[in-house]
């Protein structure tokens, strides 16, 4: 499984430029899973949240594993969006 870290700001000033760089990562993730290490976020909007559900969604396609390490910014904005049960972060 790969691991990917998340840090600072997770917003829709900054997400063209990590979504970029998810995407060239994709095609390992999507061979053998993905970790998003999300703990270090210090701030996050709905284009952040939505940015980790594509992620979920294009690697629960391929039927590889996902996981989310998040934190308390983090997992209370995945709450607040109705996403817990989604992407259920640790």
């Amino acid at each position: 499984m790969h691991s990917i870290e998340l840090t600072g700001n997770l917003t829709i000033q900054s997400i063209q430029e990590i979504q970029s760089k998810c995407q060239e990562m994709m095609n390992d993730w999507l061979e053998s899973g993905v970790e998003i290490d999300a703990s270090q976020v210090e701030v996050i909007d709905t284009a952040g949240i939505q940015l980790i559900l594509s992620i979920k969604k294009s690697i629960d396609a391929a039927g590889q594993s996902f996981a989310l390490k998040g934190n308390d910014i983090l997992n209370p904005a995945i709450h607040r969006l109705g996403c817990t049960s989604i992407l259920n972060p640790a």
